[in-house]
């Protein structure tokens, strides 16, 4: 069976029989009702979408980015090529099927990952939607499925966990070793990196759905570009030819653009603080459901129902009336931003309650290589006609331009306190 599904971004995106079991399950199926970027809707009315779609869209990228990565990879036979490629495609379509309700607004939600299974009992932390996506993908209804539709190319659910999450144990690399070459890295990277199908995907699709434009780049360019880089050990990773680094240092501008003017809008961060506060005035006992039968039943419907059932809580009855708390100013630079401490003091000193929300946008973790695991390599074409693998930080100053992240500071208060907050700010800052 092969079935074609008509996307608004990328055209029709096509899914095999064994693609499209997976897609069927529960467990997928509930991203229909996650939306992608929570309450952004609030603030721009047609970025309704959702992690379903995104998650097909991902997948698409996922085989061409494949293609074009492995398409002079002559030592590949078309058996091993064809497993690898499913396997980033399945990769790529369930990287996100554990987000909670409104995606991350709802983070703090998460269960105890001691109340998640019994494999993690002795854990103290909260869970995250990665951990919630590796419970849902090796301990529910898609390990069955995986292992038995793909049983014929050797794909298990492990096989697909490893590459969604680079630092997952295997007990053995083989699956991922072709001719004596680890290509566990490139995979990984291709599903989770600064170059990733996740970004490649999300960034046009929001764009497209906000109705913005900062978030488009040349996809068939970009994709077109990749390539590999072998180091000494035989680890194999992502590379990008020196011809498509423009494009690539638009895609890093993109997103950086995406972040400041769409993800980080006032509107909706103030949304996603009050329901922070909603959360923190129900307790530390109240949390979603760490069972992963339970936890497939969790959307932004049930959220919602969870805030009618509280309408008397402040919080709630403010997000159900879509009645966000006021931005009162936007500290701007250094200088206002050291007198926060000053404004705080003085706001609360007059009975004024302070919402300070702040927001770090940063153009790539490539800027700070301890946070980097895996390098993303650059191949340059030198005068005398041989190829050079260097480092991307060392290809691009497009990272020193940017050194410095963008913090943006903002102070939110009640309707009624909104003038004298702003008297206050203005005292100070003169």
């Amino acid at each position: 069976m092969y079935r074609e599904i008509r996307d608004p971004v990328h055209g029709p995106i096509g899914l095999c029989a064994g693609e499209l079991a997976v897609v069927d399950t529960v467990t997928y199926q509930r991203l229909r009702n996650i939306r992608q970027l929570g309450f952004a809707e609030m603030t721009f009315p047609g970025a309704t979408h959702n992690r379903y779609v995104h998650g097909l869209g991902a997948m698409f990228i996922a085989g061409k980015a494949f293609d074009a990565v492995f398409r002079d990879a002559t030592w590949m036979s078309s058996g091993v090529r064809d497993r690898l490629r499913q396997t980033v495609r399945l990769a790529a379509l369930l990287h996100d099927i554990g987000h909670p309700p409104l995606s991350h607004a709802a983070e703090r939600m998460l269960p105890k990952l001691s109340a998640v299974n019994e494999v993690w009992k002795s854990e103290t932390r909260q869970a995250t939607h990665e951990d919630m996506t590796l419970a849902l993908l090796l301990w529910g209804e898609l390990s069955d499925v995986i292992d038995r539709q793909w049983n014929v190319l050797g794909i298990r659910s492990v096989h697909v966990a490893a590459l969604i999450h680079a630092d997952f144990p295997m007990d053995s690399p083989e699956p991922f070793v072709v001719q004596g070459r680890n290509l566990r890295p490139v995979l990984s990277q291709l599903v989770s990196s600064e170059l990733d199908v996740d970004r490649m995907d999300y960034l046009l699709r929001d764009s497209y759905y906000t109705g913005v434009s900062y978030g488009r780049y040349d996809l068939d360019w970009l994709v077109g570009g990749l390539t590999i880089h072998t180091d000494e050990t035989n680890d194999v990773y992502l590379a990008l030819h020196s011809r498509a680094l423009l494009t690539f240092e638009d895609f890093l501008l993109s997103r950086l653009h995406m972040f400041l003017m769409v993800y980080f809008h006032h509107r909706t961060n103030a949304y996603d603080r009050m329901l922070e506060r909603f959360f923190e005035t129900l307790g530390t006992d109240v949390t979603l459901p760490g069972g992963i039968q339970h936890y497939v039943e969790t959307d932004d419907t049930s959220l919602m129902e969870l805030l009618r059932h509280h309408r008397s809580n402040n919080w709630a009855d403010r997000i159900l009336r879509h009645a966000p708390l006021p931005r009162v100013v936007d500290l701007s630079g250094p200088h206002e931003q050291a007198a926060q401490s000053v404004i705080d003091y003085e706001l609360r000193r007059i009975g004024v309650e302070p919402e300070w929300i702040t927001s770090h946008g940063i153009l790539s973790k490539y800027q700070c290589r301890d946070t980097a695991s895996l390098p993303l390599f650059v191949i340059a074409e030198r005068a005398n006609g041989k190829t050079e693998a260097v480092l991307l930080k060392d290809a691009t100053d497009l990272f020193r331009r940017y050194r410095d992240s963008t913090v943006l500071v903002r102070l939110h208060t009640a309707e009624t306190d909104r003038d004298i907050a702003r008297s206050v700010v203005s005292r100070v800052l003169a």
